[in-house]
Protein backbone atom coordinates (compact mmCIF):
# COMPACT_ATOMS: atom_id res chain seq x y z
CA UNK A 1 0.00 0.00 0.00
CA UNK A 2 2.83 2.37 0.80
CA UNK A 3 4.35 1.58 -2.58
CA UNK A 4 1.16 2.54 -4.43
CA UNK A 5 1.04 5.80 -2.48
CA UNK A 6 4.67 6.55 -3.38
CA UNK A 7 4.03 5.68 -7.02
CA UNK A 8 1.05 8.07 -6.98
CA UNK A 9 3.21 10.89 -5.60
CA UNK A 10 5.94 10.24 -8.15
CA UNK A 11 3.41 10.20 -11.00
CA UNK A 12 1.86 13.45 -9.76
CA UNK A 13 5.23 15.18 -9.62
CA UNK A 14 6.16 13.86 -13.07
CA UNK A 15 2.84 15.06 -14.48
CA UNK A 16 3.43 18.52 -13.03
CA UNK A 17 6.95 18.67 -14.46
CA UNK A 18 5.69 17.57 -17.87
CA UNK A 19 2.92 20.18 -17.77
CA UNK A 20 5.45 22.88 -16.95
CA UNK A 21 7.84 21.83 -19.68
CA UNK A 22 5.15 21.82 -22.38
CA UNK A 23 3.32 24.91 -21.21
CA UNK A 24 4.50 28.25 -22.48
CA UNK A 25 3.86 30.75 -19.73
CA UNK A 26 2.83 34.13 -20.99
CA UNK A 27 1.69 36.94 -18.82
CA UNK A 28 0.61 40.13 -20.45
CA UNK A 29 -1.49 42.95 -19.18
CA UNK A 30 -3.06 46.28 -20.01
CA UNK A 31 -2.58 49.54 -18.18
CA UNK A 32 -4.98 52.44 -18.55
CA UNK A 33 -5.46 55.84 -16.98
CA UNK A 34 -9.22 55.16 -16.81
CA UNK A 35 -11.29 52.47 -15.12
CA UNK A 36 -14.73 52.06 -13.53
CA UNK A 37 -14.02 54.29 -10.52
CA UNK A 38 -12.11 56.84 -12.62
CA UNK A 39 -14.06 57.32 -15.86
CA UNK A 40 -13.03 59.51 -18.75
CA UNK A 41 -15.15 62.67 -18.70
CA UNK A 42 -15.69 64.53 -21.98
CA UNK A 43 -17.94 67.39 -23.11
CA UNK A 44 -20.41 67.09 -25.98
CA UNK A 45 -18.50 67.44 -29.26
CA UNK A 46 -15.12 66.84 -27.63
CA UNK A 47 -12.50 64.57 -29.23
CA UNK A 48 -9.88 62.83 -27.10
CA UNK A 49 -6.87 60.65 -27.81
CA UNK A 50 -6.44 57.92 -25.20
CA UNK A 51 -3.65 55.37 -24.94
CA UNK A 52 -3.61 51.95 -23.38
CA UNK A 53 -0.26 50.36 -22.54
CA UNK A 54 0.38 46.68 -23.20
CA UNK A 55 2.95 45.00 -21.01
CA UNK A 56 4.75 41.67 -20.83
CA UNK A 57 6.72 41.69 -17.58
CA UNK A 58 6.80 37.93 -16.80
CA UNK A 59 8.73 35.31 -18.72
CA UNK A 60 11.12 35.64 -21.61
CA UNK A 61 8.82 35.10 -24.60
CA UNK A 62 7.60 37.79 -26.98
CA UNK A 63 3.81 38.02 -27.03
CA UNK A 64 1.87 38.94 -30.18
CA UNK A 65 -1.64 40.30 -29.59
CA UNK A 66 -4.55 41.15 -31.85
CA UNK A 67 -6.58 44.10 -30.58
CA UNK A 68 -10.31 44.43 -31.21
CA UNK A 69 -12.78 47.09 -30.14
CA UNK A 70 -15.49 45.08 -28.34
CA UNK A 71 -17.80 47.93 -27.29
CA UNK A 72 -18.12 51.66 -27.75
CA UNK A 73 -17.60 51.67 -31.53
CA UNK A 74 -20.21 54.43 -31.82
CA UNK A 75 -17.70 56.87 -30.26
CA UNK A 76 -14.31 55.12 -30.33
CA UNK A 77 -11.85 53.64 -32.79
CA UNK A 78 -8.37 52.15 -32.64
CA UNK A 79 -6.23 54.53 -34.70
CA UNK A 80 -3.05 52.46 -35.01
CA UNK A 81 -2.14 51.38 -38.57
CA UNK A 82 -2.23 47.75 -37.43
CA UNK A 83 -4.17 46.15 -34.59
CA UNK A 84 -1.51 43.44 -34.17
CA UNK A 85 0.85 44.37 -31.38
CA UNK A 86 4.21 42.71 -30.63
CA UNK A 87 5.14 42.97 -26.95
CA UNK A 88 8.71 41.84 -26.18
CA UNK A 89 9.56 40.37 -22.76
CA UNK A 90 10.19 42.82 -19.91
CA UNK A 91 8.28 45.55 -21.79
CA UNK A 92 5.55 47.74 -20.36
CA UNK A 93 5.05 50.49 -22.89
CA UNK A 94 3.60 49.17 -26.15
CA UNK A 95 0.93 51.78 -26.86
CA UNK A 96 -2.56 51.27 -28.27
CA UNK A 97 -4.09 54.52 -29.50
CA UNK A 98 -7.82 55.17 -29.25
CA UNK A 99 -9.68 58.16 -30.64
CA UNK A 100 -12.88 59.00 -28.79
CA UNK A 101 -15.37 61.44 -30.32
CA UNK A 102 -18.43 62.53 -28.33
CA UNK A 103 -21.39 63.60 -30.52
CA UNK A 104 -22.34 67.28 -30.37
CA UNK A 105 -25.89 66.37 -29.34
CA UNK A 106 -24.93 63.88 -26.60
CA UNK A 107 -26.87 64.63 -23.41
CA UNK A 108 -24.99 65.40 -20.22
CA UNK A 109 -24.46 62.35 -17.95
CA UNK A 110 -24.78 59.91 -20.87
CA UNK A 111 -22.43 57.01 -20.21
CA UNK A 112 -20.66 54.96 -22.87
CA UNK A 113 -18.45 51.93 -22.27
CA UNK A 114 -15.28 51.46 -24.28
CA UNK A 115 -14.12 47.84 -24.34
CA UNK A 116 -10.98 46.55 -26.04
CA UNK A 117 -9.98 42.89 -26.25
CA UNK A 118 -6.49 41.53 -26.88
CA UNK A 119 -6.15 37.92 -28.03
CA UNK A 120 -2.73 36.29 -27.99
CA UNK A 121 -1.65 34.99 -31.39
CA UNK A 122 0.32 31.75 -30.97
CA UNK A 123 2.84 30.81 -33.62
CA UNK A 124 4.16 27.25 -33.98
CA UNK A 125 6.06 25.60 -31.16
CA UNK A 126 5.72 22.41 -29.16
CA UNK A 127 3.25 21.27 -26.58
CA UNK A 128 -0.06 22.80 -25.68
CA UNK A 129 -0.47 26.31 -27.06
CA UNK A 130 -3.28 28.10 -25.26
CA UNK A 131 -3.74 31.69 -26.38
CA UNK A 132 -4.76 34.02 -23.60
CA UNK A 133 -7.21 36.85 -23.98
CA UNK A 134 -7.61 39.91 -21.84
CA UNK A 135 -10.14 42.71 -22.01
CA UNK A 136 -9.99 46.25 -20.76
CA UNK A 137 -13.03 48.47 -20.46
CA UNK A 138 -13.71 51.88 -19.02
CA UNK A 139 -16.64 54.26 -18.92
CA UNK A 140 -16.82 57.56 -20.79
CA UNK A 141 -19.27 59.99 -19.24
CA UNK A 142 -20.52 63.08 -21.04
CA UNK A 143 -20.17 66.01 -18.67
CA UNK A 144 -18.25 69.15 -18.08
CA UNK A 145 -15.13 67.57 -16.56
CA UNK A 146 -13.95 68.63 -13.15
CA UNK A 147 -10.21 68.55 -12.61
CA UNK A 148 -9.32 64.90 -12.18
CA UNK A 149 -7.08 63.83 -9.31
CA UNK A 150 -3.69 62.45 -10.24
CA UNK A 151 -3.69 58.71 -9.94
CA UNK A 152 -1.66 55.66 -10.74
CA UNK A 153 -2.87 53.51 -13.63
CA UNK A 154 -4.47 50.20 -12.78
CA UNK A 155 -3.00 47.14 -14.45
CA UNK A 156 -4.92 44.06 -15.44
CA UNK A 157 -3.29 40.89 -16.62
CA UNK A 158 -2.51 37.28 -16.17
CA UNK A 159 0.36 36.08 -14.08
CA UNK A 160 2.77 33.17 -14.09
CA UNK A 161 1.92 32.82 -10.40
CA UNK A 162 -1.64 31.94 -11.36
CA UNK A 163 -0.41 29.07 -13.53
CA UNK A 164 1.87 27.83 -10.76
CA UNK A 165 -0.96 28.09 -8.22
CA UNK A 166 -3.26 26.02 -10.44
CA UNK A 167 -0.59 23.32 -10.82
CA UNK A 168 0.00 23.21 -7.05
CA UNK A 169 -3.74 22.90 -6.43
CA UNK A 170 -3.99 20.02 -8.92
CA UNK A 171 -1.10 18.23 -7.20
CA UNK A 172 -2.71 18.71 -3.77
CA UNK A 173 -6.03 17.34 -5.05
CA UNK A 174 -4.29 14.28 -6.52
CA UNK A 175 -2.45 13.67 -3.24
CA UNK A 176 -5.67 13.98 -1.22
CA UNK A 177 -7.42 11.52 -3.53
CA UNK A 178 -4.53 9.08 -3.23
CA UNK A 179 -4.59 9.34 0.58
CA UNK A 180 -8.36 8.75 0.64
CA UNK A 181 -7.90 5.66 -1.56
CA UNK A 182 -5.12 4.43 0.72
CA UNK A 183 -7.26 4.94 3.84
CA UNK A 184 -10.24 3.22 2.20
CA UNK A 185 -8.10 0.16 1.38
CA UNK A 186 -6.91 -0.11 5.02
CA UNK A 187 -10.49 -0.45 6.26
Amino acid sequence: MKNSFRVGIILSVLAAVLMLSFMQVSAFGITSMYWKERPLELKPGQVAEVTLELQNMVGNETVTLNGTLMSGSEIAEITDASTVYVVPPQTKNVLVHLKITIPENAPLEKEYTIGVSFLEIKTGGQGVAIGSEIEKSFPVIVRIPASAPASTPVSQGTSAWLVILIIVIVIIIVLVILMLIKNAKKK
